[in-house]
């Protein structure tokens, strides 16, 4: 679990801010950050880039649905994101 939390910090705190951003409204945030992941930890299983309506479709000030980012599991470990930078 720590593993998780410490490459999700280094995710949003140092990757991102370097990264080319995208033309779209989230900027490719969710599909960079589960790439990164991807790269970054050996998980048993991991989520695509969905939108799985868990958001409600509430209006936000950034105009971007809150939705989940990423679920994935490692042993017996669920992570389940849901990230605003």
């Amino acid at each position: 679990m720590e593993e998780v939390e410490l490459h999700s910090w280094l995710f949003v705190h140092k990757e991102w801010n370097i990264l080319q951003k995208m033309p779209i409204p989230d900027k490719g945030f969710k599909e960079s950050f589960r790439e990164y992941l991807y790269r970054k930890i050996s998980f048993d299983r991991i989520s695509d880039v969905i939108n799985s309506g868990l958001g409600l479709y509430y209006q936000t000030l950034s105009d971007i649905p809150h939705e989940l980012d990423v679920i994935c599991v490692k042993d017996r470990d669920l992570s389940v994101f849901e990230l605003k930078h």
